[in-house]
């Protein structure tokens, strides 16, 4: 007859156990302890079980509306030791260097917008945006700008796997 007992309140802390393995792994849960009897030939033992209380509500993880992930470049001068870098990563997070004989420059850090602000050195700000497989400099309300290479034509350039 303790054996009968001893096995049954073995069980459920080894389900109690299994199932909160589990819960952790999922979400989180808040429990509170209930306890249930249990009668085992006319013999009552207290069993403890974690009865969920309330779910933590799901977060609605809005979709990135991202060009690419990885990385890309291009050049919007045309010179050698200007190259230009963009790394996009899946969360959004994204990093745009410039790259030259110099060494490296971080330009922009933090999560993908649609135009990225770069502020300049002498307090003025160099706009990027990504269209497709292609990245341009605008000005602040997204209108591309001109003249970049000296030639007055737009300041769009294809970006190019490496």
């Amino acid at each position: 007859m303790k054996q009968t007992i001893y096995l049954i309140a073995i069980i459920a802390l080894f389900t109690a156990c299994k199932q909160n393995v589990t819960t952790e792994a999922a979400a989180e849960v808040t429990t509170e302890n209930v306890t249930t009897p249990v009668v085992v030939d006319t013999t009552a033992t207290t069993v403890l079980q974690q009865t969920p209380i309330a779910e933590e509500p799901k977060k609605e993880t809005s979709k990135l509306d991202l060009p690419f992930v990885g990385k890309r470049k291009f050049n919007f001068l045309g010179g050698s030791g200007t190259d230009e870098i963009i790394i996009i990563r899946k969360d959004g997070y994204t990093i745009l260097k410039s790259v030259g004989a110099y060494g490296e420059i971080i330009n922009y850090e933090g999560p993908y917008k649609k135009i990225m602000d770069m502020p300049a050195g002498d307090e003025s700000t160099f706009y990027y945006k990504i269209s497709g497989n292609t990245i341009s400099m605008v000005d602040a309300n997204g209108k591309i700008e001109n003249n970049c290479k000296g030639d007055n034509k737009p300041c769009t350039e294809l970006l190019e796997e490496f």
